[in-house]
């Protein structure tokens, strides 16, 4: 059973040797709201195979790896293969999290996509509509002349870099507005919509 690090904090829970246990209990470290599922669940058909452990992966420098050694350098937690519809390979650092929940991260780009399209199905979203005529707050910012489409197909040119080794700048503040990172003494004290407002435009078309 993974157990939580003694020196896990809001600083450091998505560091190697906290976060395997910190992705599966991100609610218990910064503000989440639960969601609950649908009524109708669609469930994998199972077809495993042993085939997907004979894969080998490059390592450092070229050398070939198992895939158990490189699940077990990379800090994973857990491996699904589907193919075709059918679960092929099933994989978990521990049993217990094959049914706990656990960090979606870029994932959630893709949901909100999926809602998008349910919005745009039932006529309350136009995706050649201006941004800013859903939130006139933006006008100012990088998404001040983009499309709802721009948005959803993630081509606008915005001033900012995804750089998550960076100790300042924009990233930092986007982590401090989502309470994914401390609010330093000396940072912007802002919630994610004021983030977003803040963000200006780069060079270039969208």
């Amino acid at each position: 059973m993974l157990t939580r690090p003694t020196e896990l904090n809001l600083s450091n829970w998505r560091q190697p040797g906290n976060n395997r246990w910190a992705f599966h209990h991100v609610r218990e470290i910064i503000p989440t709201e639960k969601i609950a599922r649908g009524n109708r669940v669609s469930e994998l058909d199972k077809s495993i195979i042993g085939i997907v452990e004979e894969v080998t992966v490059a390592g450092p420098g070229g050398a070939d790896w198992s895939l158990q050694r490189w699940l077990d350098e990379s800090n994973s937690d857990a491996l699904l293969v589907a193919h075709r519809g059918e679960l092929v390979h099933e994989w978990y650092i521990d049993a217990d999290i094959e049914t706990s929940p656990h960090i979606v991260f870029s994932v959630s780009k893709s949901i909100t996509a999926i809602l998008a399209g349910v919005l745009v199905d039932r006529g309350l979203l136009e995706p050649a509509k201006a941004v800013v005529d859903y939130i006139p707050e933006l006008a100012d910012s990088g998404y001040g002349d983009a499309s709802v489409q721009q948005v959803l197909d993630m081509v606008v040119n915005i001033d900012f870099d995804e750089d998550y080794l960076a100790t300042s700048g924009k990233f930092l503040e986007y982590r401090t507005a989502t309470a994914w990172h401390p609010c330093e003494v000396d940072a912007i004290d802002q919630n994610l919509h004021d983030f977003l407002c803040s963000i200006g435009r780069a060079r270039g078309e969208h």
